[in-house]
């Protein structure tokens, strides 16, 4: 039953973002508490903390929120002030699905089968998490946020959203990617948006270029890579084949 609740949904439950402990261990409340939906963050989750430094070129009051934007400062995707942009990006558009190796993963999901979803640089999502210091982690679940309408560009926040967030965080790496990750200003601040890069189908896995860093001394799993290494290893497979000592 279980199986057929996590399959083919567009809800991140508890158990799956979560440490579970082994099932003879749990309470029956531990256990319902596992079947709750995430509770997504709609926006990001900013608190002041000591010693964080004000970031490089910063010219208003500090400590604020590291992704505010002036009054006036026009918004990237309408060229207007105010606006609503970020309350009309697509929603009901996926699904999260399990892609084998990489674990969760999200599909791109139309009215009708086959049908485009997004089109070429439309933007899909905003990521959101917790809004930290530079630097405070370097894993998988975290993004630096540049502030490109700053001098010099500095990283003002990381979003760590391992904890806190939305669907946007389970976007798996390709090395040939069909969205991005970028930094603009929407609706009057800083956000980290996921914009797609080419048009993106029903059934078609959104996919990000998280950088050579992203998986540190672990094997990239994307299809790129991942079809390279059977095919070196058919090659492999054949040579020892036609060796002299494979065939002896």
């Amino acid at each position: 039953m279980l199986d057929m609740l996590l399959k083919d949904q567009n809800i991140e439950f508890q158990c799956e973002s979560s440490q579970v402990s082994p099932l003879t261990k749990c309470t029956k409340d531990d256990l319902l508490s596992f079947l709750e939906p995430v509770q997504y963050l709609e926006t990001n989750f900013y608190e002041p903390v000591d010693g964080w430094l004000k970031p490089r070129n910063w010219q208003w009051d500090w400590p604020m929120d590291p992704t505010w934007a002036p009054s006036d400062t026009k918004c990237d995707i309408c060229k207007a002030t105010p606006c609503d942009c970020i309350s009309t990006l697509p929603k009901n558009c996926y699904r999260i699905l399990y892609y084998g190796a990489k674990g969760r993963g999200i599909q791109a999901r139309a009215p009708s089968r086959g049908g485009l979803v997004f089109g070429k640089d439309q933007y899909i999502g905003e990521l959101t998490g917790k809004l930290v210091p530079p630097d405070t982690y370097d894993d998988s679940m975290t993004i630096n946020l540049n502030r490109s309408d700053i001098d010099e560009e500095p990283v003002v926040c990381q979003v760590y959203c391992q904890d806190r967030g939305n669907w946007v965080r389970l976007v798996n790496h390709s090395c040939k990617p069909c969205a991005r990750l970028i930094t603009k200003i929407v609706s009057g601040k800083a956000r980290v948006m996921l914009q797609a890069r080419q048009d993106i189908y029903d059934g078609a896995e959104v996919t990000v270029n998280y950088g050579r860093g992203y998986f540190k001394n672990k094997n990239c799993l994307c299809e790129i890579c991942a079809a390279r290494a059977q095919s070196n290893q058919a090659a492999i497979d054949f040579n020892t084949l036609s060796s002299p000592e494979g065939q002896g």
